[in-house]
């Protein structure tokens, strides 16, 4: 019998902004944000979501909605360090820890019972753990995998315990609303709402044809996940830490190709910070915010890691397809590169082989000539 803890801290950078400064930010509504004309939220307190703010809401519109809005400047440096403290602490509770995002992760908890209690008990030793050490309160849930665990944090949150008991896991979901199930994209959601599907059991109800229909072979996964079922195993090593580019545009626009180039340049300042560091990327990911204020995002695990733009692109040019599914103009496009591993692997057992050999060539002489003339010097849709 499995016991997985996940620890969810809410709005992770406000948290941190929180913890170093709790005087003049408690209670109060906060955003971060860059501070230029046409800036979109990047995140956003409790307080600021009660005034109907949210993330990727224009900031003008913020701060006529919300008067008394405090505006901070991202400090990723901080949140990184604040990441690394938090990854040391859980890790003397158990060394099977997974950094899933800034502010999410998991525990192995199996067999600790003589340690740390039973998962309740464990959970709440943990968050009080986190919130003593580092002035962060994190919601915490105990279950027998990482999706359960993970919503059981979600009906918790900002900062509360809970602990499903083994064998309870679709009954605990079935009741609670859909978007309390991680993992669901836009689409996924609007195409349950034509099923009139609002509960997380209505799902796991129906019928094979019904789901073939709508979601083809994504169908049985998306009802094995209502029903509670993840197999998936903490993965210990993975980080939270992501390379990421963004570009507020200078107009609101929903051309296919001009959106095909923006990704393409930020995809290859992202990989040459990639490069540069000595690391290589398994996931890749494309968020846009739309006019309206509304995210779409997509992303994917990568065949392999990798820090080279022929092996990149054609994946963010795909995943930026499958994110266009709006007709509304796109405010903000930003490509972001996560699942970090270090960049000098084992080469195969005769070396890197030809292809490869020639794409780091290459990448190596763009790197070059973008060096001499500037980032802009060359863009390139395809390699």
């Amino acid at each position: 019998m499995h016991s997985i803890l996940h620890v969810n801290i809410a709005s992770f950078p406000i948290s941190v902004e929180r913890a170093l400064a709790p005087r003049p930010l408690a209670g109060r509504p906060l955003a971060i944000a860059v501070p230029t004309a046409r800036a979109t939220l990047l995140d956003v307190s409790s307080e600021a979501r009660l005034a109907g703010l949210y993330r990727g809401m224009p900031l003008s519109l913020a701060e006529k909605l919300c008067p008394d809005l405090r505006v901070l400047p991202p400090h990723p440096e901080l949140y990184e360090r604040a990441t690394a403290a938090l990854a040391r602490l859980l890790g003397s509770f158990s060394p099977l820890c997974e950094l899933a995002s800034p502010g999410h992760a998991f525990l192995d908890l199996t067999g600790t019972d003589r340690l740390w209690g039973p998962p309740h008990d464990a959970a709440a030793r943990v968050r009080d753990a986190v919130g003593r050490e580092l002035r962060l309160w994190p919601a915490a849930g105990a279950a027998a995998n990482k999706l359960v665990s993970h919503v059981a944090t979600r009906v918790v949150k900002p900062d509360g315990v809970e602990a499903v008991p083994f064998g309870a896991e679709a009954s605990y979901l079935a009741p609670l609303a859909m978007h309390f199930l991680p993992g669901l994209g836009d689409e996924t959601q609007r195409r349950l709402e034509e099923l009139n599907v609002r509960r997380v059991g209505e799902l796991a109800a129906l019928p094979a044809p019904a789901l073939a229909a709508a979601f083809g072979a994504a169908g049985p996964p998306l009802r094995d996940r209502a029903r509670g079922v993840d197999p998936s195993p903490v993965c210990p090593g993975t980080g939270a830490r992501e390379i990421r580019e963004q570009a507020s545009l200078a107009d609101d626009i929903n051309d296919a190709d001009v959106l095909a180039d923006q990704a393409s340049r930020l995809a290859q300042a992202a990989a040459r910070r990639l490069r540069a560091e000595g690391i290589r990327a398994r996931r890749a990911q494309v968020s846009l915010v739309h006019s309206d204020g509304l995210r779409s995002s997509r992303q994917r695990l990568l065949p392999a890691p990798s820090d080279l733009d022929p092996d990149l692109l054609p994946h963010v040019l795909d995943l930026l397809a499958q994110a266009l599914q709006r007709r509304v103009r796109v405010r903000t496009l930003s490509v972001a590169f996560a699942r970090l591993e270090p960049g000098d692997v084992q080469p195969g057992l005769f070396g890197e082989g030809p292809v490869e050999t020639r794409k780091r060539a290459l990448v190596a002489a763009l790197d070059r000539v973008r060096g001499k003339f500037g980032a802009e010097a060359i863009v390139v849709r395809s390699l």
